[in-house]
């Protein structure tokens, strides 16, 4: 047998369970959130030092009741709590930035001296990361961008010796580079003897040690190179002004070739004389056998000439040929 129980209720009575409930919910709601539970809740939290949720009931206060006498006195734990929840994200994070943050919020909070400690521990431990960066790329750009980022760095004085001794070893390996090609150089030009090769190698490397023999070698090879050449014309004899005998002869000669004239001489004494159009010079040589070339407006005179007392000479061009 089956019995079926029917029910109904009217829309009055509905209406009343629903405002019960919604009465039910705001007492709940009250006592959850009411000025004097929120504010119960805030203390305890900042009690326990639970900072983060007594800050959470504060902004709930005082976004629900901004004007309360309690919300009021919860303001009041916010300062601290603020500085708490900064600090404690300064430990945790450990990071150099946050604790400056906290300083710079908190030039003399509760925690500043801590905070100097930790700064200078972080400072330091990114200071020794950098040096030691530095010292794996053993550059002097390597710690030169050390010096320039850590202009008080604990390694400066270390690093200022460590780019001295790369710059040092640097101009020692250029140095023996130098020599090296120099020292090169010279054996070819040694073997080439040339008189053009010389004054390459002389241009190349103008403090050469030997460069006055270099110089006086170039002389004696151009006077060579100019005696061989088939287009050289014949070098007018000296005349003798005086035949007594004298370790040292003196020349003077005249210019009367029309442009600048260069004259070389080579035997006991190397020179080379340059002479201006029109003018006359006198020289002194070491008395002896000598090879002479004389050149002028691109023409070149040789001869040879035993010198031994005082000599005097006039030049001019001439199309003979020697």
């Amino acid at each position: 047998m089956l019995t079926l129980i029917f029910s109904c209720v009217s829309e009055a009575d509905y209406q009343k369970v629903v405002e019960e409930n919604m009465a039910l919910k705001a007492e709940i709601e009250d006592i959850k959130f009411g000025i004097p539970a929120l504010l119960a809740d805030a203390k305890s939290f900042f009690e326990s030092k639970d900072f983060q949720s007594a800050k959470q009931k504060i902004d709930v206060l005082i976004a629900k009741h901004p004007d309360a006498t309690e919300t009021a006195e919860a303001r009041k734990m916010l300062p601290t709590i603020d500085e708490e929840i900064l600090w404690a994200k300064a430990e945790d994070l450990d990071d150099l930035f946050t604790i400056d943050q906290y300083l710079t919020d908190y030039p003399k909070g509760k925690y500043y001296k801590t905070a100097y400690r930790k700064k200078k521990k972080i400072i330091s431990e990114i200071d020794k990361v950098a040096y030691e960066d530095a010292k794996s790329q053993n550059t002097v750009s390597g710690y030169n961008n050390y010096l320039d980022n850590h202009p008080k760095g604990k390694y400066r004085s270390r690093v200022r010796s460590k780019i001295a001794g790369l710059e040092q070893a640097s101009k020692r390996k250029a140095y023996a580079a130098a020599q090296a090609s120099e020292e090169n150089d010279y054996e070819s030009a040694k073997r080439k003897k040339s008189s053009r090769v010389w004054e390459k190698f002389l241009k190349k490397h103008p403090d050469h040690w030997d460069r006055n023999d270099i110089e006086k070698k170039i002389i004696s090879l151009k006077v060579d190179e100019i005696m061989k050449d088939r287009n050289t014309g014949e070098l007018p004899s000296f005349a003798q002004t005086s035949t007594a005998y004298s370790s040292t002869s003196s020349v003077t000669i005249e210019n009367d070739t029309g442009y600048s004239l260069i004259v070389r001489y080579s035997g006991p004494s190397v020179k080379e004389i340059v002479i201006s159009k029109g003018s006359s010079k006198t020289t002194s040589l070491s008395s002896g056998s000598y090879k002479i070339a004389a050149s002028a407006n691109g023409l070149h005179y040789a001869g040879r000439e035993s010198l031994s007392g005082s000599y005097s000479s006039k030049y001019y061009i001439t199309t003979t040929r020697y």
